[in-house]
């Protein structure tokens, strides 16, 4: 389900949450790190996993949306985002192979995840949280200057 700003007391609720989002997006994707160099390859897929769906989580607050489930987040950022090319679309796929690793790690009877493949998405969660973090800072700051003109 989608929750839009309805009024301007929700705009700074919704600018909030997107700032909170993405600094545990990357607090998250430092817990990632932390279990790979440790050799915790199913902690490391979670938490790649989250670590993205807390940056999309980011990005959709900064446009006055949130979803209850993560299915919706995921594909309503393919529809807003990546279809639309504001995110390249290579991310869309690789977002969707670490979710299933993700939900291999959790749920699968003694799953095995490669070092390897975990590496490269590691590589990739730092690139697409990143991406998103610039677009978070980007679109924050004019929105700033907007809203305190209104004081």
């Amino acid at each position: 389900m989608v929750l839009l700003i309805m009024n301007e007391n929700d705009i700074g609720n919704f600018l909030d949450m997107a700032k909170a989002k993405i600094t545990e997006a990357i607090e998250v994707l430092e817990e990632a790190k932390l279990l790979f160099n440790n050799q915790r390859y199913l902690g490391t897929a979670n938490r790649l996993y989250y670590s993205i769906f807390k940056a999309i989580s980011a990005v959709h607050n900064l446009d006055g949306n949130k979803f209850k489930s993560h299915k919706d987040a995921l594909g309503q950022f393919n529809k807003l985002y990546i279809h639309t090319d504001i995110f390249p679309k290579e991310f869309a796929d690789k977002m969707y192979k670490i979710q299933e690793a993700r939900h291999k790690a959790d749920y699968g009877a003694r799953p095995k995840l490669k070092k390897e493949i975990l590496e490269e998405y590691l590589a990739f969660t730092t690139k697409f949280v990143h991406t998103l973090k610039e677009y978070c800072n980007n679109k924050l700051q004019p929105s700033f200057e907007q809203f305190q003109n209104l004081y």
